[in-house]
């Protein structure tokens, strides 16, 4: 006690500042729905606070980020199609055959993992004495069974969950007309909406089946008055731009993007767009075809709206320089069997708006030339001599990890050497590739592993598969790797998930999430120089010129390829200090003048 001794210090500031917005590119998947859930926040006002403590931990860290499902940071895009009929969901429009009124809306569910259905997405006001909801349909199967169900809504436009009312009905291979009075609605409600599953509903999505409906009427049960109606007629070609042109609420997104973007520096963003479908390598289910208000890829319908849509979003991110930023995410890793549906979205979206990013996690493939513009492979994929061959077609190159690689490459495991992850960024400078994309940052817990709870991240640090249909079922442990898509960790008080009351605290960063933040550090060092090098390197004399133009190469002594690299930070140090020392001088140069 009472001990105390001084130790001198000595610091070296080197005088030049790093850019805000970083010139590496980076994509980290972040679910805001999971993270809102651990901290035990759902108003409105919590979620506010809640998404400004994690975007300021990505930014310290010169992350940005893309969101899963809800966001929670960036503003959803707003927009209407104010001239068509406001039908969505997984149906599809079709024509000709014996319906009434020369067309019909077809709801197929073969998947018996998810639920299917269409609905019409306006809420109605509830008249004093109920709806009558009368359609004509058929069904595939003789004496299939599917429902109506009536979602209500109280007088601030909230959802009631659970006080959904579902009515099932009987239908056969012949058309058939039903008549339903909807007249009990449970207390508060004041709006209801209507959907139809082709199925009976069931949580786990196992039910199938395939209806067609028709002559859709929702009216005032007492008065008899028409609140909605449509037969499903086709559309006269000659007014489909004015029936499929949206419109965009520009202000409001714009004026929230420039904050989140200005605030943060985020340097990327993925843009949420209609009518592409969903596929993935990885998924159990096949790819599901895109359609937008029920009309499939190969109506004329489809085609206007399609193109509508991505015209004027490419020509509103062009005007406000965001186009660089954002990208497109809506097919993952797909497999050759795949390559036809991803190729025709891509192409669809080459043709309709071509300088917006369609980025896919696949790497270089003949069967894919020309339809990406932003290619993404994962790492030990990455091939430069097929990459020097699409830059020179003006595309551009991220590159991504995830549960694979694994050892000898640089990987995102917690037990793995420190310096993997600050060792990437070399190897992207390396490869002239311009971005990083990781599938998650806060993949907490899974419902394969922990069925009945929440994972504690802390405690179990293992990324465990989810639950992927029959071939990965609740109770699976199927190990992924220790801290795979888990960058950020949830406060110790939030730690186990649905603590009593909202936990208001900002995340806790990992090692390996600041290691990152240093390799980004590093790739700006070499940016930087290398800008420096072309602006002003007639500055200074030749024998120093050359001296830096050496700096921008990766030494062997940091890695000398995809499987051999540094376990020691020593010399990626030395090389940071030299490259610093390069740019004080070319901005000493500038500084004369």
């Amino acid at each position: 006690d009472g001990w105390r001794a001084e130790v001198p210090v000595e610091a070296e500031v080197f005088d030049f500042t790093l850019p805000d917005e970083k010139s590496c590119q980076t994509a980290l998947g972040f679910d805001g729905n999971l993270a809102a859930q651990y901290h035990g926040v759902s108003s409105a006002e919590d979620r506010r606070v809640l998404a400004g403590l994690y975007a300021r931990a990505f930014s310290e860290h010169h992350i940005s980020l893309y969101e899963l499902g809800r966001k929670l940071i960036y503003p959803e895009l707003d927009y209407t199609w104010p001239n068509h009929p406001k039908w969505a969901g997984n149906g599809r429009r079709v024509t000709g055959g014996d319906f009434q009124g020369g067309g019909a809306m077809q709801v197929a569910d073969e998947d018996t993992e998810r639920t299917f259905k269409v609905f019409y997405d306006q809420r109605f006001d509830i008249p004093k004495h109920g709806f009558k909801v009368a359609f004509r349909h058929r069904s595939a199967a003789p004496g299939h069974e599917f429902v109506l169900i009536v979602s209500h809504h109280d007088h601030q436009g909230e959802w009631m969950t659970g006080r959904n009312t579902t009515h099932t009905v009987k239908s056969g291979t012949d058309w058939q007309m039903t008549e339903i009075e909807v007249s009990e609605f449970p207390e508060g409600a004041k709006q209801a909406a209507f959907e139809w599953h082709p199925a009976l509903y069931v949580e786990d999505g196992s039910t199938t089946g395939t209806v067609w409906i028709d002559t859709v009427r929702i009216s005032d049960a007492e008065s008899g008055a028409v609140l909605f109606g449509d037969d499903f007629a086709p559309i006269d070609p000659a007014d489909l731009e004015r029936i499929f042109k949206p419109e965009f609420d520009w202000d409001a997104w714009d004026a929230e993007m420039a904050r989140v973007l200005e605030t943060y520096h985020f340097n990327s963003f993925v843009l949420k767009t209609p009518g592409l479908g969903f596929g993935a390598g990885w998924a159990q289910h096949g790819f599901i075809p895109g359609n937008i208000f029920g009309y499939g890829e190969d109506t004329a319908e489809y085609q206007a709206a399609f193109n509508a849509w991505y015209a004027e979003t490419e020509r509103h991110l062009r005007e406000k320089d965001w186009l660089k930023k954002a990208f497109i995410y809506w097919f993952d890793e797909p497999e050759p069997h795949q390559y036809d549906s991803v190729m025709a979205g891509n192409l669809r979206m080459k043709a309709a708006a071509p300088d917006l990013q369609r980025m896919l996690t696949e790497e270089v493939t003949p069967e894919l030339i020309g339809g990406p513009n932003l290619w993404c492979p994962v790492s030990y994929e990455f091939d430069m001599e097929a990459a020097e061959a699409r830059r020179a077609e003006c595309e551009r190159f991220w590159w991504y990890i995830c549960t694979g690689p694994k050892a000898p490459y640089a990987t995102l495991f917690i037990d793995h050497p420190g310096t993997e992850l600050r060792v990437w960024l070399w190897q992207t400078w390396q490869r002239k590739i311009e971005g990083l994309l990781i599938w998650q940052t806060n993949y907490w817990t899974s419902d394969a592993a922990y069925p009945d709870s929440l994972q504690n991240p802390y405690e179990d640090p293992m990324g465990w598969c989810h639950v992927m249909g029959d071939f990965v079922p609740p109770g699976t442990l199927r190990p992924w790797g220790n801290g795979d898509g888990r960058f950020l960790y949830p406060p110790m008080k939030a730690a186990a998930g649905n603590p009593g009351a909202p936990v208001l605290e900002p995340p806790v960063s990992s090692i390996r999430m600041n290691m990152l933040r240093d390799g980004i550090e590093d790739y700006e060092y070499l940016a930087m120089l290398e800008r420096l090098i072309r602006e002003r390197g007639d500055r200074i004399p030749e024998g120093e010129l050359e001296a830096c133009r050496q700096l921008l190469d990766v030494p062997p002594d940091i890695t000398g390829g995809m499987t051999e690299f540094t376990w020691n930070p020593a010399p990626i140090e030395a090389r940071r200090e030299a490259v610093a020392r390069a740019i004080v001088r070319l901005e000493s140069e500038v500084r004369k003048e």
